[in-house]
């Protein structure tokens, strides 16, 4: 939204750094920028909250139903792309996340209308619809890189819907070329800011051959059977059957087509079972679609057609249910803690040494308007991880005087953390018994409500450094090994 509203165009990067030594939850460094580009003009409009963070996805999400739905109903029938919806916004994976400001419902909504766009190109192709198509396709991958799975499937739908051909015509070549764009944006990215991401899945493509792949290939099998609950899954059998039983063999092997491509990819994407159930969610629209189809087997209209539909309405409906009854994740305090730095902040930068540094400085942001915080993260002045420590980590402290150290480099005044260390490194241990020495006064405690069992019974605390100094060289220096560089920023 700043950036809308400042335009810094002729110094981008600085700009970027600036933004993200103030307020470090930038996600540059891992996700694409279409979502937050969206997400920016609703801020922009109806001002920075949380719940205008989740209109945007709701928005994200009413598009890509839309999408689906028009795209669909010529294939399948107005019932069964009613009820592939239906499908879709009552699996409890989507209502939970979907209730999150997360990319997987944006990014699925891009895939459903990267379908329609490219069904209408295929239908009737000009340069201009190319030129749409490939648009809407590079915006789904510059909304989550996972999203590139659709590539494959989209090439198996032109040659089962009869249209391979313009795949090839010269009218496709602005579609190749957005796409290519986008993807080659993609791959410059991941090698300069995502290289311990790439090890990783380079290392599940080496396991192909391996022993390894039989567990990881029965470890989707087991995500599958735990986010769909079996009457469904046989629904989805039921409707596979029955498609070639009335003689829908393209489009049930555009299902098929989808189950294998999703199967395979986020087997070499993954094998964390909670990311792979989320992921389940890009599955969800093809089983939706074999879930319903079930109904084109009852001839209409008829008792059993009238049966089917109430029996199919009473089933989504306890879908639906149990997935609104499915506790959403909650966690607050952050927010205090931050209005409370924002009140009291007059002491230089503000170390920060918690789990949840997204939901921190989102508060800081939304109150420093005038951009006078400088928020340090632990896990990029005492360590040096992307994402995840599985990634592997860098460490700059290994003892009480290191940490004053830094402390004194950086003229930390105040530091948030918790009572614990939530995050799992000796370091964060490390700083939390520094905190106890008589250097430090104890200003705030806030106790964290939350029915996340990792916070229960913790509090964030704030603390003085008694002994601050004034920033060294009047400068801020962030270590950034994963991108084999340093963040520098200069304070006026």
């Amino acid at each position: 939204m700043d950036v809308l509203k400042e335009l810094p165009f002729n110094h981008l990067y600085d700009y970027a750094v600036q933004y993200f030594v103030r307020y470090p939850a930038l996600g540059f460094t891992w996700y694409p920028p279409f979502f937050a580009f969206i997400e920016s003009f609703f801020f922009y409009i109806f001002g920075v909250s949380e719940p205008i963070a989740r209109l945007t996805v709701l928005f994200f999400c009413l598009c890509g139903l839309t999408a689906w739905y028009v795209w669909s109903m010529p294939i399948w029938g107005s019932l069964t792309s009613f009820f592939s919806g239906v499908f879709f916004v009552t699996n409890p994976l989507v209502l939970l996340w979907g209730r999150s400001v997360m990319l997987e419902i944006p990014a699925i909504a891009m895939v459903m209308l990267a379908l329609l766009s490219f069904h209408y190109y295929l239908r009737s192709p000009t340069h201009i619809r190319s030129l749409l198509t490939g648009t809407v396709i590079a915006a789904a991958l510059l909304t989550k890189q996972i999203t590139v799975f659709i590539l494959p499937l989209m090439i198996v739908y032109a040659y089962l819907a009869g249209e391979g051909r313009h795949l090839w015509s010269r009218k496709s070549l602005l579609a190749y070329f957005m796409t290519g764009l986008a993807l080659v944006l993609l791959i410059l990215h991941a090698n300069k800011f995502g290289t311990t991401a790439l090890g990783g899945f380079s290392q599940n493509i080496e396991n192909i051959f391996s022993v390894k792949m039989i567990g990881f290939l029965t470890l989707n099998a087991k995500v599958i059977w735990e986010a769909y609950p079996f009457p469904l899954l046989m629904l989805a059998g039921i409707g596979l059957i029955s498609g070639f039983y009335l003689n829908q063999v393209r489009r049930n092997l555009f299902c098929i087509a989808w189950l294998i491509i999703w199967y395979v990819f986020f087997t070499l994407f993954d094998h964390q079972f909670n990311n792979l159930l989320r992921y389940t969610l890009y599955l969800t629209p093809a089983l939706g679609i074999l879930t319903a189809n079930t109904l084109a087997l009852l001839p209409a209209p008829s008792v059993y057609h009238k049966i089917g539909l109430t029996i199919a309405t009473l089933l989504f409906a306890g879908y639906g249910y149990s997935g609104l009854r499915t506790e959403h994740q909650m966690l607050s305090g952050y927010k205090e803690a931050a209005r409370f730095i924002l009140e009291n902040n007059n002491e230089g930068t503000v170390l920060f040494c918690c789990k949840n540094d997204g939901n921190f400085t989102f508060h800081i942001k939304q109150g420093d308007s005038e951009r006078k915080q400088i928020i340090l993260r632990a896990d990029k002045i005492l360590v040096s991880y992307v994402v995840h420590k599985s990634f592997g980590v860098k460490v700059y402290v290994e003892s009480a005087s290191d940490i004053y150290s830094l402390l004194d480099k950086y003229g930390v005044g105040l530091i948030v953390a918790e009572d614990n260390d939530l995050v799992g490194l000796p370091e964060f241990k490390l700083l939390l018994d520094t905190l106890k020495s008589d250097k430090f006064d104890k200003l705030s405690s806030i106790e964290l409500v939350s029915n996340v069992p990792d916070f229960k019974g913790e509090s964030l605390n704030i603390y003085r450094y008694k002994e601050r100094k004034k920033l060294k060289d009047g400068e801020i220096v962030i270590p950034m090994p994963h991108i084999k560089r340093e963040l520098r920023f200069r304070i006026e």
